[in-house]
């Protein structure tokens, strides 16, 4: 005795795939707080005589060398102080860490100042952990 399949179904052992159904895009609304996490953007404004990279997202291995590229361009404005806001970072890791340092070193070498703004309890146990929290001008 053989089941009615629908004419549409395609036995097993042919091999062969139906079309996947069409997905119609949704319109674009904002992020909620659990899915911040999930996204990484940047943003760089000067403020008087600082500039400021607002962070949003995670700071890793993936998206390190967006952050580095940002402060590159901005260390090479000479100003007094390069600001990085972590107010919106869900998350840092080691490569965080480096890019961090990396951007005090020349800073410092240019008589400029790094400065970390509004890290989250996260971020700051791992300035904590590491001793960078002891190096780098942290403003809550």
């Amino acid at each position: 005795m053989t089941a009615n399949r629908p004419p549409t179904a395609v036995p097993p052992t042919s091999g062969k795939r139906l079309p996947a159904p069409l997905r119609v895009p949704t319109p674009l609304r904002p992020l909620a707080a659990e899915e911040v996490a999930d996204h990484f953007e940047l943003l760089v404004v000067t403020q008087q005589d600082d500039v400021v990279v607002s962070v949003r997202g995670e700071i890793d291995v993936g998206t390190a060398p967006l952050l580095w590229d940002a402060l590159e361009e901005a260390i090479r404005t000479a100003t007094p102080r390069v600001v990085i806001d972590l107010h919106d970072t869900a998350f840092v890791d080691s490569a965080a860490l480096t890019i961090f340092a990396r951007a005090f070193k020349r800073l410092r070498h240019q008589g400029a100042e790094l400065v970390l703004r509004s890290p989250r309890a996260n971020a700051r146990k791992v300035l904590q952990i590491s001793g960078l929290d002891q190096l780098f001008t942290i403003e809550t």
